[in-house]
């Protein structure tokens, strides 16, 4: 995964939460507040933020971090991006 870029990354995390939430991916876009725009509760963000976490390797890295400081799948993007690339 190293050297991938935030825009292939936003991508992977669109069509990851898109499929969990059975959402179309239309509708879920980088700037889509996780719980206003999208309805998630915290649990759901919380669970669908590991499985990014696990699926980039950055478990460690994102231990401790409140999820609610990471409100779009932009920031989630740019955090992955900062420990992968």
């Amino acid at each position: 995964m190293a050297g991938q870029d935030r825009e292939s990354l936003e991508r992977e995390i669109i069509s990851l939460y898109a499929n969990e939430l059975d959402y179309p991916e239309e509708i879920v876009t980088a700037d889509a507040d996780l719980e206003a725009d999208l309805g998630m509760e915290s649990m759901e963000r919380t669970d669908l933020f590991l499985q990014v976490a696990e699926k980039y390797d950055i478990t460690e890295q994102v231990k401790g971090m409140e999820v609610r400081n990471y409100p779009t799948i932009g920031d989630i993007a740019a955090l992955v991006a900062e420990h992968v690339t």
